[in-house]
């Protein structure tokens, strides 16, 4: 008979030379490369949901994300198994919250997609970047931010 998760354990994992810490929790599962910090999480329901797999499957590959004469500056390629249908930007300050559609027609595996959004930059605003699959009509949005920077750097 299995044993309730009722607190978190910790075990230790090397994977190709690499020692990670991995936590299990009633929460989820946190993995952490050994001797830092900052980790990757993930909650049961995420992964029951499927909403893992989602992540998974709408990857990005960010080649710039920065801003410029009060504009957000966004290069990415999709690197994942699906077309994306649509993607957001989320721009969140202590003010307001707001998201903006930067891609409305889908953008196949492989595909770049290169925009400028006019952006008024202040300390302590988060952008981040909300992708869809599914088709422009219906998107079925990634439940969390898939690549999220406060304070965006300028571009170089």
């Amino acid at each position: 008979m299995a044993v309730k998760l009722e607190k978190s354990i910790k075990r230790e994992l090397d994977l190709d030379g690499r020692a990670y810490t991995i936590q299990i929790a009633p929460e989820g599962i946190k993995v952490t490369e050994k001797g830092k910090r900052k980790g990757r999480e993930i909650s049961w329901r995420a992964i029951i949901s499927g909403d893992a797999q989602l992540a998974e499957d709408l990857k990005l590959s960010i080649d710039a994300f920065c801003y410029k004469e009060n504009q957000i500056k966004l290069d990415v390629r999709n690197i994942g198994q699906e077309e994306i249908a649509e993607i957001r930007l989320v721009i969140t300050s202590k003010i307001v919250k707001e998201e903006k559609t930067i891609l409305g027609s889908g953008l196949k595996k492989g595909q770049s997609l290169s925009v400028e959004v006019p952006f008024s930059n202040a300390p302590g605003t988060t952008v981040g970047i909300l992708p869809a699959r599914g088709t422009p009509d219906e998107p079925f949005v990634c439940p969390e931010l898939v690549h999220a920077v406060t304070d965006l750097p300028p571009c170089s």
